[in-house]
């Protein structure tokens, strides 16, 4: 009976022993087993892809994007304000998409996209094998490109005593191009009267986005300009006291001149009527006086003045005014009666008795 129990007791320990090395042994497979998954799991190319998606913020772009915002001009437009404008671009949902034609076996290229842009790529590589052969990978690159929001410098035109406004910010003459645009109008005179206005063109940029431009005359009104301003318009700077005088003088000139012109037997006295309107001695009244004798072969029996209408007022200086206007006359030569249009700049000069015509010129 004793060495029955002694070969029981042998058996157990036995089976205590296999029990304890089996179970080492799983506990040995079962941890490596654990390991493997472990590295397998982080060796998965998406493993760093999703990682990098989840901690990606439109902050963390635009501090990468410090080459878009040192290209802004800064006078017009703040880093805060360029800041802020990225922000906006990439805060929308930010998708990745592999791209096929960089990514080779050892790394992975993926374009990041946000609003139908692409907006910059990061790259993952794979590292060096493990003691199970697997590699993992790792985001080793990542660029942003927001370029594509820098829009190109503004240039404006407008009158040289006029200001213009960039984002609320009115452009120095650091912004002028250097160029002097003058006013077709006024072509022919600027070598006589060299402080005649003309216009100017400033370029400022380049801007993230789009932004505000608005001109403002002398006196802070709002001015539109655009490709059907006619810059003409703004040599017109006749005070509304100016404007009227010289209204009322074309109106007697013209109004005498077509009777004169008209006018056979009694030219000589719608001569006179006419000339005190002109300047005396000028060309234009000179030109008068030599035509008195060749009206009376004049076909015309009548003209009547049916309208005057006054395009530009423009002071060339303190005494002298260019008017550009187109007068409408009734004429009868005999073969019937019809209207003649007649297009007119008349040069006006400030004297002591008041506001006198001294050139005429027909075109």
């Amino acid at each position: 009976m004793a060495k029955k129990k002694k070969r029981s007791y042998g058996f157990v320990i036995f089976i205590v022993l296999y029990i304890a090395a089996f179970c080492g042994a799983a506990y040995f497979g079962l941890t490596k087993l654990w390991d493997f998954m472990e590295a397998y799991e982080v060796s998965r190319p998406q493993k760093p892809v999703q990682a990098y998606m989840d901690q990606l913020t439109p902050e963390h772009i635009c501090d990468l994007s410090g080459d878009v915002i040192a290209q802004i001009d800064h006078n017009i437009q703040s880093e805060e304000e360029c800041r802020k404008i990225l922000m906006e671009a990439v805060s929308g949902p930010i998708s990745y998409a592999r791209n096929m034609k960089e990514s080779t076996d050892e790394k992975t290229v993926y374009m990041l996209l946000c609003g139908g842009k692409t907006i910059g790529s990061f790259t993952t590589t794979a590292q060096a094998a493990d003691e199970y052969g697997l590699s993992i990978w790792e985001v080793t690159e990542e660029e942003f490109d927001l370029s594509y929001l820098i829009g190109k410098p503004m240039t404006v035109s407008a009158p040289s005593n006029y200001t213009v406004l960039i984002n609320g910010q009115a452009l120095s003459s650091d912004y002028l191009t250097g160029e002097k645009e003058l006013y077709p109008l006024l072509d022919p005179y600027y070598e006589d009267y060299p402080e005649l206005p003309y216009s100017v063109s400033y370029t400022a940029g380049p801007f993230l986005g789009e932004l505000g431009c608005t001109v403002t005359d002398p006196e802070g009104n709002e001015v539109t300009i655009d490709a059907d301003t006619d810059w003409n318009l703004f040599a017109c700077t006749c005070t509304a006291d100016e404007t009227a005088q010289i209204n009322d003088l074309l109106q007697k000139f013209v109004e005498n001149y077509v009777a004169y012109t008209a006018s056979k037997e009694t030219r000589y006295a719608r001569y006179h009527d006419a000339v005190v309107y002109a300047l005396p001695g000028s060309n234009l009244a000179v030109r008068m006086r030599y035509a008195l004798d060749g009206l009376k072969y004049n076909r015309i029996r009548s003209a009547e003045l049916q309208a005057i209408t006054v395009h530009y007022l423009v002071p060339l200086d303190d005494t002298h005014y260019l008017c550009d206007i187109t007068y409408e006359t009734l004429v009868d030569k005999g073969e019937g009666k019809y209207n003649e249009i007649n297009n007119v700049r008349l040069g006006v000069v400030k004297t002591d008795d008041g506001l006198k015509v001294e050139s005429m010129t027909n075109y």
